[in-house]
């Protein structure tokens, strides 16, 4: 019994192992417009690598990285505007942040020149995610749009929105950059 406990335990580990390696994983860049004036009087460099970078083809570094998972945090409107650049290879990216008083609050995005881009407006239930919006950019172009009630999906401007982007078709790479604000 024991050496069937051990072996279950080794299965265990090492099917986590490899999914920890399996899972794919991609880098949102945001910042405050504060943070933006004060990078750029830093003067700090932007490190590029090439090649393949766990799973990546370029890596950005800059002081404030994001990932690919859904906001718990609230973001501050007293920051400015909120600032959205990154890309992926084939995860689907969220602002890292949700934001409330979104209605008569403008988007600019920009998609990079490899795919189109859907971006999603999402309702943030507690428990239930609602897409209320959707947006497609082409590769290469910009779409800017200023928040109404008609875009809310018959929530209120007081509940938590957040943004959702994904390649279109879904699974490709692509890059998102501008502002939310």
């Amino acid at each position: 019994m024991k050496n069937k406990r051990m072996s279950f335990k080794r299965l265990l580990f090492t099917f986590m192992v490899m999914v920890c390696l399996c899972v794919p994983s991609s880098i949102v860049f945001a910042q405050t417009d504060k943070e933006m004036t004060q990078e750029a009087d830093k003067g700090v460099p932007e490190v590029r690598f090439t090649g393949d970078v766990n799973g990546h083809e370029e890596f950005k570094f800059v002081p404030v990285a994001r990932t690919t998972q859904e906001p718990t945090s609230k973001w501050s409107w007293s920051d400015g505007k909120y600032y959205v650049d990154g890309s992926s290879n084939y995860s689907t990216l969220y602002t890292n942040y949700y934001f409330t008083s979104v209605k008569g609050k403008k988007f600019s995005f920009s998609a990079g020149s490899s795919n189109k881009v859907k971006v999603d407006l999402v309702h943030k239930g507690t428990i239930v995610q609602t897409v209320v919006s959707s947006w497609t950019i082409s590769a290469g172009g910009s779409k800017s749009h200023t928040i109404t009630a008609d875009d809310l999906g018959g929530y209120s401007n007081s509940d938590k929105f957040y943004f959702r982007f994904n390649s279109s078709p879904i699974s490709n790479r692509y890059s998102i950059s501008g502002y939310f604000g």
